[in-house]
């Protein structure tokens, strides 16, 4: 007995090292912190119909579901859609959402992916696209609440969101860069306009000949 207990202890004991080696790399697999980031442009002119902005996930470690909350100031904004991108597919998963809630200045949006295997989706990408369409002019915050990402087994990935803000219609067309070229323009013409006076005035000013005297008293 001692003699055949002894390859099922030596089994046993490697079994046991083997779970202690790859343990803490679990642990931190499941530990580890992602970020989720809204991505939008920082102006748009008073003629955009719509706005398209990105909710981004960074640092992102077998990845299989997730869900958020985009508020808006809906005197600016208003949701409109969200669209799904293929980020979550990328480990060969099937992805699954559910219809969007809208409200006037919130959209709610959640994402999963079917069964235990293969495993999440490691990395950085966009999760989802969110459209809103202009509602007035101002200064709108992107804050994102409610955001949850988690593994396949359904525990949860810890992270942290950085939000966004997005100016709607308070140059419009006047851009910065139209007001330089005006401005250059207005200094020009009057370059041009004082040069002209000033060609005339000499013209002017000008003594006539001889010539000119008699003919003109004849």
């Amino acid at each position: 007995m001692p003699h055949r207990s002894r390859p099922l202890s030596l089994a046993l004991a490697a079994v046991v090292l083997l779970a202690a080696a790859t343990a803490p790399h679990l642990a931190h697999s499941q530990n580890q912190q992602a970020t989720v980031t809204v991505v939008a442009p920082k102006s748009v002119g008073a003629s955009a119909k719509s706005v398209e902005i990105q909710i981004n996930v960074e640092n992102a470690s077998n990845l299989a579901g997730f869900q958020f909350v985009l508020n808006v100031n809906s005197q600016v904004l208003q949701p409109v859609s969200v669209d799904k991108t293929g980020f979550l597919t990328q480990s060969g998963r099937e992805i699954l959402c559910q219809n969007p809630t809208i409200e006037s200045g919130a959209v709610r949006f959640t994402c999963v992916t079917l069964r235990d295997t293969p495993p999440g989706v490691d990395g950085s990408g966009t999760l989802a696209v969110v459209t809103l369409k202009p509602s007035g002019k101002g200064t709108s915050p992107l804050a994102l609440s409610h955001v949850k990402l988690v593994h396949p087994d359904g525990s949860e990935l810890p992270s942290r969101t950085v939000d966004g803000s997005l100016s709607m219609g308070s140059h419009g067309w006047f851009t910065w860069w139209r007001a330089a070229l005006i401005a250059g323009a207005g200094v020009l013409f009057l370059i041009l306009l004082t040069a002209f006076i000033w060609r005339r005035r000499a013209r002017r000013a000008r003594p006539q000949g001889e010539g000119g005297l008699v003919d003109t008293v004849m």
